[in-house]
């Protein structure tokens, strides 16, 4: 991923990012296991996360997923 490029990570290295109300935190799997190799300790108070619809439905504020299942079997 581009975001792992930026760590120096290679193409198979596996990056996850935690979205915490007061820091983000990426780890890289190491062994087993995730060792975390940054930490963004920005005491905001909320996850900086937005929700983002594809397409605005009227009728459906739910909203639904257009990822097939195809998709979604290898993520």
């Amino acid at each position: 991923s581009q975001e792992g490029s930026h760590f120096g990570l290679a193409p198979d290295d596996r990056l996850v990012t935690l979205y915490l109300p007061d820091q983000t935190i990426h780890a890289v799997e190491e062994d087993g296991g995730w060792v975390v190799i940054d930490r963004d300790v920005h005491t905001l108070g909320v996850v900086p996360v937005i929700r983002m619809a594809n397409r605005q439905r009227t009728a459906d504020r739910v909203g639904k997923s257009e990822i097939t299942p195809e998709v979604m079997s290898i993520t």
